[in-house]
C-alpha cells in the first residue's frame, strides 16, 4: 500500500465547494419559489397581478403577464331566500339488490351551490346518514351542496316510498324536491 503524505493542519480529502452544484441550484430554485410568493401576498385581492420576468431565453425583455382575480361563487337563491337547486336526478322505481335481497338502494343526485344543510327523508322519516345495520340510512355522497346520497330501505313486495330532501342556507327558508318510488316489475 502506498503511503501518501499530507501536509500539517490540512485534510486528506481535497477541499470541495459546498454546497455541491445541483445542490446550489435547487437552493435558488427554492429561494427564487418562496420570493416570487413573498411578492404576490401583498397585493389586493381584487386588483389584478402582475408578474413581469426580466428576460426570456434570448436575453431580450418578456412583456408583463396579467391576470384577473378569481370572481367569488354567485349566491344562487330562491326568491323566498331559500337555497336554489341547480340539478336534480331521482329514478321512479327501485330494485331489490341480489347481495342482500331483502335490500334495497336508491342514488339522489342534486346541485345546490348555497346549501350549508340537508336532511333526506324517506316515508316522511328523516334519515340517519352513515351505514347501520338497522335499516334505512343514507350514505351522502358529498356535502349539502351536492353530488347526492345513497338511500338503502328495506325491499318490500309492491312497494311504493316518497323520498323528499330539504336543503337549507343557514337559517334560510327550505328548498325542497319529493319524488316516489316505486318497486320494479318483476324485481
Amino acid at each position: 500500500m502506498a503511503s501518501v503524505s499530507v501536509p500539517a493542519g490540512s485534510s486528506t480529502m481535497p477541499p470541495r465547494p459546498f454546497p455541491r452544484p445541483p445542490l446550489r441550484a435547487a437552493i435558488l430554485a427554492i429561494g427564487l419559489a418562496l420570493a416570487l410568493t413573498a411578492a404576490g401576498c401583498g397585493d389586493d385581492e381584487d386588483s389584478p397581478t402582475t408578474v413581469t420576468a426580466p428576460l426570456g431565453a434570448g436575453g431580450e425583455k418578456l412583456p408583463p403577464t396579467t391576470t384577473a382575480a378569481a370572481a367569488p361563487t354567485p349566491t344562487v337563491t330562491t326568491a323566498t331566500g331559500a337555497p336554489g337547486v341547480r340539478q336534480f336526478a331521482a329514478p321512479k322505481t327501485f330494485f331489490c339488490m341480489a347481495a342482500h335481497p331483502n335490500q334495497a338502494q336508491v342514488t339522489i343526485g342534486w346541485s345546490v351551490p348555497n346549501a350549508t344543510a340537508v336532511d333526506v327523508r324517506l316515508d316522511g322519516k328523516v334519515l340517519h346518514e352513515g351505514i347501520r345495520k338497522q335499516l334505512p340510512f343514507a350514505v351522502p355522497a358529498g356535502p349539502p351542496t351536492g353530488i347526492g346520497s345513497t338511500i338503502v330501505f328495506p325491499c318490500r313486495p309492491d312497494r311504493t316510498h316518497t323520498v323528499k330532501i330539504r336543503w337549507r342556507m343557514g337559517s334560510s327558508p327550505a328548498s325542497e324536491r319529493t319524488v316516489k318510488i316505486t318497486k320494479a316489475k318483476g324485481a
